[in-house]
């Protein structure tokens, strides 16, 4: 074999060799490479697996508290909704208390006045028009009226000398304008020149018992004066003279004790001198005050007491 042959031959060889060297380098290399890209890949693998396994460690107490602060909060909600309940049903109860004791009478709502106050507005109307007219005089204050009747008033005469008539009307109306109504309660007064000439007047009033016979009448010591099938009963009790008027005829003698005792017990007002008379038809009592003298008429004993008594 020629020379330049040896060294072809020989140098392909080398470089066949140099060539596997290469390549075994390369696949060394490569699987080196290798190597560390799956150590690379297990380590990345394993962080992650461990990080997730943190991550989820985190996540578990994170659910944890949330459980708890959840049960907590339900807690507290169960103990609100139980406190609300209780306030709740302590407002129903407190609200039921005030049903049950009924609310106050609204200022703002007016209940009806009653049949009393009505007859006393309308008593109190009917002097404002008569003291309009004649100025500030005696009159009757306090009237009892019937349920469903209306007082009317008429006047005449004088501040001195005046007679009012409270009587009973359907409808209201102005003083002296109701013709027929039905009198009531009425009052005079009469004026005279001294307090002497007025008791004179009205001792005129005072029956005369001397010679009569007395009898004990319900615990009265009574003088009887009796003719034509009249009876008078007459007493004194203090400055006040009675006198009870009944008929045989009509059957009013029969409770003349009823009568004489409903005399003795009435109130009557403070005088120097004042007659009671119980009539069979109503009853009148009269008494001075000074120079005046004054006279109240009504249809029961009670009603005359009542409004003499309320005069001023």
């Amino acid at each position: 074999m020629r020379l330049w042959e040896k060294i072809a031959v020989t140098g392909g060889i080398l470089a066949t060799l140099a060539a596997g060297t290469m390549v075994a380098n390369k696949v060394t290399t490569d699987k080196q490479s290798s190597e560390f890209t799956i150590s690379e890949v297990k380590k990345s693998s394993s962080s992650k697996v461990s990080k997730n396994s943190s991550q989820k460690e985190k996540s578990k107490e994170t659910s944890n508290q949330v459980s708890s602060q959840v049960s907590s909060s339900q807690a507290n909600s169960s103990q609100i909704s139980s406190s609300q309940v209780n306030t709740n049903t302590n407002a129903k109860t407190a609200s039921s208390s005030s049903v049950a004791q009924g609310p106050a009478v609204s200022s703002q709502v007016q209940a009806p006045k009653p049949a009393e106050t009505l007859a006393q507005d309308r008593l109190s109307q009917n002097n404002l028009a008569i003291s309009q007219i004649y100025g500030d005089i005696p009159l009757i204050r306090n009237i009892d009226v019937p349920s469903g009747r209306i007082l009317n008033a008429s006047i005449n005469g004088d501040r001195n000398d005046y007679s009012v008539t409270y009587g009973l009307g359907s409808v209201a109306t102005e003083l002296n304008a109701d013709p027929n109504f039905v009198p009531l309660v009425s009052l005079s007064v009469t004026t005279y020149g001294s307090a002497s000439e007025a008791q004179a007047n009205l001792q005129a009033n005072v029956i005369d018992t001397t010679g009569l016979p007395v009898e004990n009448i319900a615990g009265q010591t009574v003088s009887v004066d009796a003719g034509a099938g009249q009876r008078y009963y007459s007493w004194q009790t203090g400055n006040w003279y009675a006198n009870v008027h009944t008929s045989v005829v009509d059957g009013s003698d029969a409770n003349v004790a009823e009568k004489i005792q409903a005399v003795a017990n009435v109130t009557k007002p403070q005088t120097s001198l004042g007659v009671v008379d119980y009539m069979a038809n109503g009853a009148k009592l009269s008494w001075q005050e000074g120079s005046k003298v004054y006279h109240v008429t009504a249809d029961s004993l009670a009603q005359a007491s009542q409004a003499a008594m309320s005069v001023k």
